[in-house]
């Protein structure tokens, strides 16, 4: 039997813990020393400009390690 991931499904929202449904596209941003501070999830329209699906947020311990990561939309 082959594999196939249909990637619109709700099921898939469930795989992450944290909720976020089926996109088309995610824009990460970096603070200034390289490290992932926020990550935004779209669906349909051009990039960014389509609706939001979910954003989290990450922060960081003094050694740079990931202490928390929160759905803040």
């Amino acid at each position: 039997m082959a594999y196939n991931n249909k990637i619109h499904r709700v099921e898939n929202s469930r795989v992450s813990g944290f909720g976020i449904g089926p996109h088309d596209f995610m824009k990460n941003t970096y603070d200034a020393q390289g490290k992932l501070i926020r990550t935004e999830y779209f669906r349909g329209g051009v990039q960014d400009a389509g609706e939001d699906v979910g954003v989290l947020e990450y922060t960081y311990d003094t050694a740079g390690n990931i202490t928390t990561v929160e759905r803040v939309s």
